[in-house]
């Protein structure tokens, strides 16, 4: 069987690493303690919080189909942020996320989707 490394365990390499499994011998070398890259999630007692992507577009078809299932399981949803202007005390711009793409956000973490 065909063996192949894949550097660095972020979404990038992790799918790779998936799509690839069934055809060869796969290992993934990451230098950091776990997996995630930039969905990474670090813990400062007692909160949590996302460091790297604040969230993610699906584009494609192919991609919008491999979010399914973890949409379906509740690992990502669908986020429609608003964003706010504010200059001293006062709002001075308010508006709705453009939605030429669907945005989406790991639950309860960004970092749970590359764990999953």
């Amino acid at each position: 069987m065909i063996k192949i490394a894949i550097i660095g365990a972020g979404i990038a390499g992790l799918t790779a690493a998936k799509i690839l499994k069934d055809y060869a011998q796969v290992t993934v070398f990451e230098k950091s303690r776990g997996v995630s890259g930039r969905m990474s999630t670090r813990y400062a007692d007692p909160y949590y919080f996302d460091h790297g992507a604040q969230y993610f577009t699906a584009k494609s078809t192919d991609f919008k189909e491999f979010l399914k299932t973890m949409i379906d399981n509740g690992i990502v949803k669908n986020w429609q942020a608003n964003f706010v202007e504010i200059k001293g005390y006062k709002i001075i711009n308010q508006k709705q996320w453009n939605n030429e793409y669907e945005h989406y956000v790991g639950t309860p973490r960004m970092n749970v989707v590359a764990q999953y």
